[in-house]
């Protein structure tokens, strides 16, 4: 539906629809904390980020891959990110897994003694 637009409206449409979304998630998380339906929010802002490449990707394979007029919509893109970024203080699922070959991870004098007894089950 938005190959039918020009490029201003699409880009008008794009902020528009992650806000719709970023306003969902934010009714979701007030109403007794619904992560179902914030969680659909989140993914919906993911869909429509991945709309925006797959249109840009799209057009190039179309042009052989030779730039046209309809670029991509890099504010909206970055307004995704911001908007993943925010859902993401709630949901907490983008993160850096530590590294766990590094000696300080295998340091046991870095965890309190109870934790070692847990983990050793003593």
């Amino acid at each position: 539906w938005h190959f039918q637009i020009n490029r201003q409206s699409w880009i008008a449409i794009l902020s528009i629809e992650i806000n719709k979304h970023v306003e969902s998630f934010n009714e979701a998380t007030a109403d007794d904390l619904s992560m179902p339906r914030a969680a659909a929010s989140l993914f919906d802002v993911v869909k429509a980020a991945e709309s925006e490449l797959r249109r840009f990707s799209d057009q190039l394979m179309e042009n052989e891959h030779r730039l046209v007029d309809d670029h991509i919509d890099i504010a909206g893109i970055k307004y995704a990110r911001d908007a993943l970024d925010q859902m993401d203080q709630v949901f907490g699922i983008f993160y850096e897994v530590p590294n766990t070959g590094t000696k300080e991870m295998k340091d046991d004098n870095n965890y309190p003694a109870e934790v070692m007894q847990l983990v050793r089950g003593l």
